[in-house]
C-alpha cells in the first residue's frame, strides 16, 4: 500500500511539474541571421522568451523577450551604405521604451564619428523632458518628412515637454 502511495505522489509531482514548466527552445536560421528563444503554449503558439538576435541585410537587432514582450536593453543598427548608418539603444519595460535612449545618426567614415548624437528620455513609450533639435537637419526628404528626425520608429512620435529648434 505504501508503495502505491509513493508511486502516486511521485507521478503527481511529475505531471504538475510538466504542466507548469515550458520547454525553452532556440531557433536559428540556416545562415544564422535569426536566432531567438521561445516556447510553445498550450495552443501551440510561439511565445518569444529569451534572447533575440537578428542580422539581416543592413540591420542588426539584439535584445531580450519575456513572455512575448521586449524587456531590458535593446540595440539597433541600421546601416545605409558605407558612409552612413544609424544606431540606437535603450531599455524596455513591459514592451515599452523607458529611460534614456541614445540615438546616433549619420556615421562619418572619414572622421570615425557620428554627425548627430542625442538622447531622449522615455516613460512608457512617451518622450518626456526637454528635447533640443538645434543639431538636426530639418530639411524635407522626398517623402515630406524631416531628414534629421528619421531614426526608424514606426507610428506616431508622442512627447511631453519643451522643444528647442533652430527655427525659433
Amino acid at each position: 500500500m505504501k508503495l502505491k502511495i509513493y508511486f502516486f505522489i511521485i507521478f503527481s509531482i511529475g505531471i504538475l511539474q510538466h504542466s507548469f514548466c515550458q520547454e525553452t527552445k532556440t531557433y536559428s536560421s540556416d545562415n544564422g541571421n535569426f536566432v531567438y528563444q521561445y516556447y510553445e503554449n498550450s495552443q501551440m503558439e510561439r511565445i518569444y522568451n529569451g534572447q533575440y538576435k537578428e542580422n539581416y541585410k543592413n540591420c542588426i537587432i539584439k535584445g531580450q523577450f519575456k513572455e512575448n514582450m521586449k524587456t531590458g536593453n535593446w540595440y539597433y543598427l541600421n546601416q545605409e551604405g558605407s558612409y552612413k548608418h544609424r544606431e540606437y539603444f535603450g531599455n524596455y519595460i513591459n514592451d515599452k521604451k523607458n529611460g534614456v535612449w541614445t540615438y546616433k545618426l549619420d556615421y562619418n567614415e572619414r572622421t570615425k564619428k557620428f554627425n548627430t548624437v542625442f538622447n531622449l528620455n522615455f516613460r512608457n513609450d512617451t518622450i518626456v523632458g526637454h528635447i533640443d533639435f538645434s543639431n538636426f537637419d530639418l530639411t524635407r526628404n522626398k517623402y515630406g518628412g524631416y531628414k534629421g528626425l528619421e531614426f526608424g520608429n514606426k507610428g506616431e512620435l508622442y512627447s511631453i515637454g519643451n522643444f528647442t529648434s533652430i527655427c525659433q
